[in-house]
């Protein structure tokens, strides 16, 4: 669940898609393809995963086709302000400071941290274990960020990669003790390598996750979050968690219940405008 652009980004390039009227001839966006089990690619080379999932449903909800490009992470938000993609479907961990620069439908999951590691070592059961490890990270993302901020703190060396999947790797050939990223990822990795195991050790970051669109176009931001509330209404997000994360939401969970208003209450760019939602049968 990437962040951490805060590097400043370049003038706008290209020109905007024309947008307010009845239907918009095609949206595009991008994820990260490494980023499991929120998108992967398939033996065929498709990309699967729960945001791919996610973003079919926001297609069909909307009746108008939505393009997604498999990229690194590094290429996507360059990509949305350039107005290369109309919005961010990888998912994206909202944090006040990115709030300042972007605006986000609801949250639709939480952002936990956590790490993997190698089974047979000695469990990360607290901040004060990861004292003299070696820990590896999506570049880019916020746990990128954590692990800056508390590095002097915890006595711990982390390296950044360009994919999660070459940072767990990392993990796996014994080159670091574990990787950190958020939890759905944690789990996938073990689940699908019977080399790691979950640390004990997670942080509740009190962020949640959302879809982010460039501050000057607030109607497709009002179109997807509008639809995003109705999928949660329909269950479909809560089917995609158990699908992909294995677990089933609680009722009043980011993944099953609709937040007032448009956005993410408590930080800029929220709307609390009471919404009609009007959704597809």
């Amino acid at each position: 669940m990437r962040v951490g652009f805060f590097a400043v980004f370049g003038p706008v390039l290209l020109s905007a898609l024309t947008l307010g009227s009845a239907a918009h001839a095609e949206y595009r966006t991008a994820v990260d393809a490494t980023y499991s089990p929120h998108a992967m690619r398939d033996l065929s080379g498709d990309l699967i995963g729960f945001n791919i999932d996610l973003t079919n449903a926001m297609s069909k909800e909307l009746g108008e086709k939505i393009t997604i490009d498999g990229v690194e992470w590094n290429a996507i938000v360059p990509g949305l302000m350039s107005k290369k993609y109309d919005y961010i479907a990888a998912p994206m961990t909202v944090t006040p400071e990115l709030a300042q620069s972007f605006i986000f439908t609801e949250g639709y999951l939480k952002s936990i941290y956590a790490f993997v590691q190698k089974k047979g070592t000695a469990d990360i059961k607290t901040a004060a274990d990861l004292r003299g490890k070696v820990i590896t990270v999506n570049k880019g993302n916020p746990m990128e960020r954590w692990l800056q901020a508390h590095q002097q703190e915890y006595g711990y060396t982390f390296q950044s990669f360009g994919t999660n999947a070459d940072a767990v790797q990392a993990v796996i050939s014994g080159r670091a003790y574990a990787n950190m990223a958020t939890m759905p990822v944690i789990r996938w990795a073990s689940k699908q390598n019977p080399l790691l195991t979950p640390a004990s050790f997670s942080i509740d970051s009190g962020n949640v996750v959302a879809m982010a669109f460039r501050k000057d176009d607030a109607a497709t931001r009002t179109k997807f979050s509008n639809a995003l509330k109705c999928l949660k209404q329909k269950g479909v997000v809560s089917a995609l968690v158990v699908k992909w994360m294995g677990y089933k939401p609680a009722a009043d969970d980011l993944p099953a219940k609709a937040v007032d208003g448009t956005g993410i209450p408590g930080l800029p760019g929220y709307d609390a405008t009471p919404v009609t939602l009007t959704c597809s049968k």
